[in-house]
């Protein structure tokens, strides 16, 4: 069998819409150093260099997702965003929140995860959830 080394090269994310949407995404992929590379009325595209996140809006809409409850043991359909650290998890949740987001899950531990497991969750206007997670010891 021949091993094969793959990556996430984009995704797409559907949105009602992409003006409402895009205030979100700005803000949270901004945060995480992505940078605008394509945009219309129907669609905005960000990357990072490595990978792409693309918003658009479907017309007719195809996807209508319904807020989480909170009694989820898991939010299915959410992307998760791993970075260098705990602090890295805070100053992304204290740029959202100055950007108007509240977190829906703000900065906390979770090992029922895995040890050392920190995470926050936003909702973006559709109720996708977008994850900023570290695992580790606190650095900073």
């Amino acid at each position: 069998m021949i091993a094969i080394t793959a990556r996430i090269g984009h995704l797409g994310i559907e949105v009602s819409d992409v003006g409402a949407s895009r205030k979100f995404y700005d803000a949270l992929l901004c945060s995480l150093g992505f940078r605008l590379i394509g945009e219309s009325e129907q669609h905005v595209g960000y990357s990072d260099g490595s990978t792409q996140v693309w918003i658009a809006e479907s017309t007719p809409r195809r996807v209508a997702r319904l807020p989480p409850s909170g009694d989820e043991e898991v939010v299915s359909e959410h992307i998760a965003f791993l970075v260098e650290d705990r602090v890295t998890v805070d100053r992304i949740s204290s740029e959202m929140e100055r950007s108007g987001f509240r977190p829906l899950f703000p900065p906390e531990a979770h090992p029922e995860f895995v040890d050392g497991y920190y995470a926050a969750s936003f909702e973006d206007p559709d109720h996708c959830i977008i994850e900023v997670y570290a695992i580790g010891a606190k650095k900073g």
